[in-house]
């Protein structure tokens, strides 16, 4: 069975936390900031095993994704459109997609591109974390 997941990334394919350098400066001022706010969080899975190969982080729809990111409200929406990420959409089969609460680890080299999305701003006023 295929299934959707929901990704914020470049025109690279890279998300918001990679490290694009090897020096862990992702960004420049404030976005480095939210990079670091993100990696010390309680709220980022831990895959299983070797289960995924080529792993990724995603979501199983774009409400979950909207949670995570809303986690930083408008300032990181804006950050994130600033620095040209997106909503993209790939199709994966289940068996390499591994469900988590907050987010989904999918292998990359098993996903098929399927359409883009935008996002201007934070859908609520809560955060999750």
């Amino acid at each position: 069975m295929m299934r959707e997941v929901w990704r914020i990334e470049n025109e690279d394919g890279f998300g918001p936390y990679a490290n694009f350098d090897n020096t862990g400066l992702c960004f420049e001022g404030a976005m480095r900031e939210l990079s670091v706010d993100h990696d010390l969080s309680y709220r980022h899975p831990i895959a299983r095993a070797n289960m995924i190969a080529n792993s990724k982080y995603g979501f199983s729809s774009r409400e979950q994704l909207e949670r995570w990111f809303d986690y930083f409200g408008q300032h990181g929406y804006d950050l994130l459109l600033k620095h040209g990420f997106r909503i993209t959409v790939y199709e994966v089969s289940h068996l390499y997609v591994e469900e988590h609460d907050r987010q989904v680890i999918y292998d990359a080299d098993e996903s098929h591109y399927v359409r883009e999305e935008e996002f201007t701003q934070c859908t609520t006023t809560t955060s999750v974390g």
